[in-house]
């Protein structure tokens, strides 16, 4: 059969075919569905048919598999550029992550360098004031060193200095030393 359904063969039947002369009926309309009627006589060209039907089947799979291929190309083609996007900005990323990194050395470089000056400076600064410091304990040393054995008098009377044994006042008598 070639596309005729049940009710299809019904309306050609038509509704009074129930009795007895319906079932003749019925099989002389199923023989013409089943070995077809091309409308010249019995028996259609059945190998036209087939290559009909099989050409218009392939042309139904061609486009099908054209369908099919065009998809496949067109996932194929996304996920290609989906990859070369990931890859790209993969790419950029790294770099910057590099650079991110090696500008974050040259600052962690820079601040030691600058902590390392400054550290010096503040122990050439503590240790120019020990030298310093040394140096006027050195002077006063020899300050004293020179004074030694060297008698000294006073500039100044005092007021409640008491007598004074250089002036000549002296309750002994004695005025020398």
């Amino acid at each position: 059969m070639e596309g005729y359904s049940l009710s299809d063969i019904k309306s050609v039947v038509g509704e009074g075919a129930e009795g007895m002369g319906g079932g003749w009926l019925w099989i002389i309309v199923l023989f013409l569905f089943l070995f077809g009627f091309n409308g010249n006589g019995f028996g259609a060209n059945k190998t036209t048919d087939a290559v009909t039907t099989e050409i218009l089947g392939n042309q139904h799979f061609n486009a099908l598999d054209a369908r099919i291929t065009n998809l496949g190309n067109g996932i194929c083609d996304s996920t290609f550029a989906l990859n070369n996007t990931i890859l790209t900005e993969g790419r950029a990323m790294q770099t910057q992550l590099a650079q991110c990194c090696c500008e974050t050395n040259r600052n962690i470089d820079s601040v030691r360098f600058d902590n390392a000056q400054n550290t010096q400076k503040i122990l050439d600064a503590i240790c120019g004031n020990r030298i310093a410091d040394m140096q006027n304990q050195i002077n006063q040393l020899q300050l004293q060193a020179a004074m030694c054995g060297v008698v000294r008098y006073p500039n100044v009377m005092a007021y409640n200095a008491g007598i004074s044994p250089f002036c000549g006042c002296n309750p002994c008598g004695c005025a020398n030393i």
